[in-house]
């Protein structure tokens, strides 16, 4: 079973400030950013969330305010890549979408996600020379984030996203002309991963 920890917000979710995994009896640690991820490439699940609990230079507002969709402040350090809010935002080229809890991974973080149109606006100026990857998984008729955010943002081109009868994949490809959503690409055609590091919010 998944145990997530984090501290309880008032409008009843959860930061994963932490999100340290137990399976069974044994308690899995948060790795350093410049770890690689534990388990394979094929999981779904990204690895841990980098922790601001108890840290002396977390920001006071690292909860997210009732009504506000975009992921909680931190204070990640963010050499190579573009900060917002204090989380960190890059860039991998030429990589499979199955690919990317490994290589994200290996930068601490995750395929990114985006849940508010601020944070889109950041994503999509990081779209350059490739159509992007971003961390999400088609759930029956629905669309999730593999963090298991709340799906409160969505940026899908006209006709999108398109079903299996349809000729419609399980993930999300951002186009580079149009930096609209489209799932008509393989999931292991190699694109331009989009990665994120920092805490994220999972609805109860």
């Amino acid at each position: 079973m998944w145990l997530l920890v984090g501290s309880v917000l008032s409008a009843g979710s959860t930061v994963l400030t932490a999100c340290t995994l137990l399976l069974g009896p044994s308690l899995t640690s948060g790795e350093d950013a410049d770890a690689s991820p534990a388990g394979d490439a094929s999981t779904d699940a990204p690895p841990d969330a980098p922790s601001t609990a108890g840290d002396a230079d977390a920001p006071d507002d690292a909860g997210v305010p009732p009504g506000d969709t975009c992921p909680p402040a931190a204070n990640e350090a963010c050499d190579g890549g573009v900060s917002w809010r204090g989380r960190c935002y890059w860039t991998v080229p030429n990589t499979r979408e199955t690919d990317g809890t490994m290589e994200c991974g290996r930068g601490g973080g995750y395929l990114a996600t985006t849940t508010c149109a601020e944070e889109w606006q950041v994503l999509r100026n990081l779209v350059s020379g490739q159509d992007g990857w971003l961390g999400a998984r088609r759930d029956g008729a629905s669309w999730t984030w593999r963090t298991r955010e709340r799906f409160a943002f969505e940026a899908w081109a006209v006709g999108h996203p398109l079903s299996p009868s349809d000729g419609g994949t399980d993930c999300i490809n951002v186009n580079m002309t149009s930096l609209e959503w489209e799932n008509d690409v393989a999931c292991n055609a190699t694109r331009l991963l989009l990665c994120e590091r920092g805490p994220f919010v999972v609805p109860p």
